[in-house]
């Protein structure tokens, strides 16, 4: 069995080109996987904001009846005895005070991660190639 013999020109295309093709197909890959991310995180703000414009929309419904109910004279006086503590001639007013409700806020715990430049990944991916490069050398 006879070995074929490689050219000392095709070895110096394969050890400059191998790593050099590693490195582009894995930047490729990279980025890929970094912008398929981002979309998800856009889709998912998407969907968080349809949410709060919803929310807001019926704010407005309820501002806007509230608007036609302040319109009314009687209902200002209501709304004036009720909530800043007026009151007719000979009636006494005792306020009570309501305990607050605690956020629900801190019982969930939100992480999320946000990448915005991968370049870190990107040395670390090199470097591991030109490890794997250098003791490939050393065989």
């Amino acid at each position: 069995m006879s070995k074929k013999k490689i050219p000392k020109a095709s070895k110096k295309r394969l050890v400059l080109l191998g790593p050099l093709s590693a490195i582009v197909i894995v930047f490729f890959v990279v980025q890929f996987f970094f912008y398929t991310y981002k979309i998800y995180d856009l889709n998912k703000e998407l969907n968080h904001k349809k949410k709060e414009y919803n929310s807001l929309k019926a704010d407005e419904k309820e501002l806007r009846t509230e608007i036609d109910k302040l319109q009314d004279s009687d209902y200002i006086a209501r709304y004036a005895r009720e909530n800043y503590s007026y009151s007719k001639n000979g009636e006494y007013i005792i306020k009570i005070n309501e305990e607050e409700k605690k956020d629900d806020e801190d019982d969930n715990f939100n992480f999320n991660v946000n990448i915005d430049y991968p370049y870190i990944i990107y040395g670390v991916v090199i470097f591991t190639v030109i490890v794997i490069v250098i003791k490939s050398k050393k065989k």
